[in-house]
Protein backbone atom coordinates (compact mmCIF):
# COMPACT_ATOMS: atom_id res chain seq x y z
CA UNK A 1 0.00 0.00 0.00
CA UNK A 2 1.11 3.61 -0.54
CA UNK A 3 3.00 4.94 2.32
CA UNK A 4 0.63 5.84 5.72
CA UNK A 5 -0.75 9.85 5.89
CA UNK A 6 0.93 11.65 8.75
CA UNK A 7 -1.18 11.91 11.69
CA UNK A 8 -2.03 15.64 11.54
CA UNK A 9 -1.28 18.20 8.39
CA UNK A 10 2.10 19.56 10.08
CA UNK A 11 3.41 15.88 10.80
CA UNK A 12 5.54 14.35 8.38
CA UNK A 13 5.75 10.28 7.70
CA UNK A 14 8.78 8.55 5.90
CA UNK A 15 9.43 9.42 2.23
CA UNK A 16 6.83 12.44 2.81
CA UNK A 17 8.69 15.92 3.01
CA UNK A 18 7.97 19.43 3.03
CA UNK A 19 7.92 20.03 -0.72
CA UNK A 20 4.91 17.69 -1.26
CA UNK A 21 3.09 14.74 0.11
CA UNK A 22 1.25 11.21 -1.11
CA UNK A 23 -1.91 12.87 -2.25
CA UNK A 24 -4.58 9.75 -1.88
CA UNK A 25 -7.96 9.31 -3.77
CA UNK A 26 -10.73 7.63 -3.90
CA UNK A 27 -9.83 4.19 -6.49
CA UNK A 28 -10.83 5.02 -9.84
CA UNK A 29 -10.70 3.07 -13.06
CA UNK A 30 -8.97 4.96 -15.50
CA UNK A 31 -7.89 2.22 -17.95
CA UNK A 32 -9.70 -1.11 -18.84
CA UNK A 33 -8.62 -2.97 -22.68
CA UNK A 34 -11.96 -4.81 -21.48
CA UNK A 35 -14.10 -1.64 -22.06
CA UNK A 36 -11.76 0.79 -24.28
CA UNK A 37 -11.74 3.17 -21.10
CA UNK A 38 -8.31 5.28 -21.68
CA UNK A 39 -6.89 3.59 -24.28
CA UNK A 40 -5.33 6.26 -26.17
CA UNK A 41 -4.20 4.13 -29.49
CA UNK A 42 -7.52 3.01 -29.60
CA UNK A 43 -10.31 5.28 -28.27
CA UNK A 44 -13.39 3.82 -27.07
CA UNK A 45 -12.42 0.05 -28.92
CA UNK A 46 -12.83 -2.82 -26.48
CA UNK A 47 -9.61 -4.91 -28.06
CA UNK A 48 -7.08 -7.10 -26.05
CA UNK A 49 -3.50 -6.28 -24.91
CA UNK A 50 -1.44 -8.26 -27.43
CA UNK A 51 2.34 -9.81 -27.40
CA UNK A 52 5.11 -7.19 -27.82
CA UNK A 53 2.23 -4.47 -27.45
CA UNK A 54 2.91 -1.10 -25.68
CA UNK A 55 0.57 2.16 -25.50
CA UNK A 56 0.25 4.87 -23.16
CA UNK A 57 -3.00 5.62 -20.71
CA UNK A 58 -3.67 9.38 -19.74
CA UNK A 59 -3.12 10.09 -16.12
CA UNK A 60 -3.19 13.92 -15.60
CA UNK A 61 -6.41 15.15 -15.55
CA UNK A 62 -8.17 11.78 -14.65
CA UNK A 63 -9.36 10.92 -11.33
CA UNK A 64 -8.48 13.71 -9.19
CA UNK A 65 -4.89 13.98 -10.49
CA UNK A 66 -3.82 17.74 -11.69
CA UNK A 67 -3.63 18.43 -15.65
CA UNK A 68 -0.33 19.70 -15.36
CA UNK A 69 2.23 17.36 -15.97
CA UNK A 70 4.84 19.24 -14.17
CA UNK A 71 2.91 19.37 -11.11
CA UNK A 72 2.61 15.44 -10.91
CA UNK A 73 5.86 12.78 -10.05
CA UNK A 74 4.35 9.69 -9.48
CA UNK A 75 1.19 7.63 -9.19
CA UNK A 76 0.07 4.66 -7.46
CA UNK A 77 -2.06 2.37 -9.39
CA UNK A 78 -3.61 -0.93 -8.76
CA UNK A 79 -2.52 -2.79 -12.34
CA UNK A 80 -4.32 -6.06 -12.72
CA UNK A 81 -4.40 -8.64 -15.49
CA UNK A 82 -6.99 -10.72 -16.72
CA UNK A 83 -7.99 -13.18 -19.30
CA UNK A 84 -4.23 -13.96 -20.60
CA UNK A 85 -3.90 -16.80 -22.35
CA UNK A 86 0.10 -17.10 -21.60
CA UNK A 87 2.02 -16.40 -18.74
CA UNK A 88 3.92 -12.91 -19.63
CA UNK A 89 4.90 -10.58 -18.01
CA UNK A 90 3.52 -6.43 -17.57
CA UNK A 91 5.90 -3.60 -17.65
CA UNK A 92 4.67 0.30 -16.47
CA UNK A 93 6.76 3.27 -17.32
CA UNK A 94 6.70 6.93 -17.48
CA UNK A 95 5.33 7.56 -21.74
CA UNK A 96 8.67 8.90 -23.45
CA UNK A 97 11.44 7.09 -21.62
CA UNK A 98 13.01 3.73 -22.60
CA UNK A 99 10.99 0.68 -21.37
CA UNK A 100 12.69 -0.64 -18.40
CA UNK A 101 13.44 -4.48 -18.63
CA UNK A 102 11.95 -5.20 -14.96
CA UNK A 103 8.27 -6.07 -14.83
CA UNK A 104 5.73 -4.83 -12.60
CA UNK A 105 3.42 -7.84 -12.93
CA UNK A 106 3.41 -11.45 -14.30
CA UNK A 107 0.76 -13.09 -15.37
CA UNK A 108 -0.60 -16.48 -15.92
CA UNK A 109 -3.43 -18.16 -17.93
CA UNK A 110 -6.52 -17.82 -16.13
CA UNK A 111 -5.48 -16.15 -13.53
CA UNK A 112 -6.38 -12.33 -12.51
CA UNK A 113 -3.17 -10.90 -11.60
CA UNK A 114 -2.78 -7.74 -9.89
CA UNK A 115 -0.36 -5.86 -8.41
CA UNK A 116 0.12 -2.20 -6.71
CA UNK A 117 2.70 0.08 -8.77
CA UNK A 118 4.53 3.33 -8.40
CA UNK A 119 5.45 4.29 -11.75
CA UNK A 120 6.83 8.11 -12.37
CA UNK A 121 4.74 9.86 -15.30
CA UNK A 122 5.91 11.01 -18.52
CA UNK A 123 6.72 14.43 -19.36
CA UNK A 124 3.28 14.12 -21.43
CA UNK A 125 1.14 13.18 -18.61
CA UNK A 126 1.50 9.49 -19.15
CA UNK A 127 2.16 6.20 -18.44
CA UNK A 128 2.83 2.96 -21.08
CA UNK A 129 1.72 -0.32 -20.44
CA UNK A 130 3.75 -2.82 -21.91
CA UNK A 131 2.49 -6.43 -22.32
CA UNK A 132 5.15 -9.16 -23.31
CA UNK A 133 3.50 -12.11 -24.85
CA UNK A 134 -0.14 -13.82 -25.62
CA UNK A 135 -3.29 -11.45 -25.20
CA UNK A 136 -5.43 -10.90 -22.49
CA UNK A 137 -6.68 -7.25 -20.52
CA UNK A 138 -5.63 -5.04 -18.43
CA UNK A 139 -6.31 -3.09 -15.67
CA UNK A 140 -5.50 0.06 -14.09
CA UNK A 141 -6.84 1.75 -10.99
CA UNK A 142 -5.50 5.20 -9.78
CA UNK A 143 -5.10 4.68 -6.29
CA UNK A 144 -3.35 8.65 -5.27
CA UNK A 145 -0.01 10.72 -6.83
CA UNK A 146 3.22 12.27 -5.57
CA UNK A 147 3.55 16.07 -6.46
CA UNK A 148 6.99 17.05 -8.04
CA UNK A 149 8.76 18.38 -5.68
CA UNK A 150 8.32 15.64 -2.81
CA UNK A 151 10.70 13.36 -0.89
CA UNK A 152 9.73 10.48 -3.13
CA UNK A 153 12.59 9.53 -5.29
CA UNK A 154 11.34 7.20 -8.71
CA UNK A 155 13.62 4.88 -10.17
CA UNK A 156 13.78 3.10 -12.96
CA UNK A 157 13.47 -0.04 -12.26
CA UNK A 158 16.17 -2.56 -12.72
CA UNK A 159 16.45 -5.98 -12.06
CA UNK A 160 18.65 -6.94 -9.06
CA UNK A 161 18.36 -9.95 -8.42
CA UNK A 162 17.71 -13.07 -11.21
CA UNK A 163 18.54 -16.66 -10.38
CA UNK A 164 18.12 -17.92 -13.90
CA UNK A 165 20.90 -15.50 -14.97
CA UNK A 166 23.13 -15.38 -12.04
CA UNK A 167 22.42 -11.62 -11.70
CA UNK A 168 22.77 -10.55 -8.02
CA UNK A 169 23.64 -13.94 -6.80
CA UNK A 170 24.70 -17.79 -8.46
CA UNK A 171 22.77 -19.22 -11.32
CA UNK A 172 20.47 -21.67 -10.33
CA UNK A 173 17.23 -23.33 -8.90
Amino acid sequence: LPPALPASPSASAEGMGAGGEFHPLTPERIHDTRKGLNDLERPGKKATSTSGTSYSVQITGEGGVPENPADVLAVVLNVTSTESDTPSFVTVWPTGTPRPTASNLNTDPGQDTPNLVIARVGTNGRISLYNNAGTGHLIADLLGWYPQGTDFTGLTPVRLLDTRTGTGTPAGP
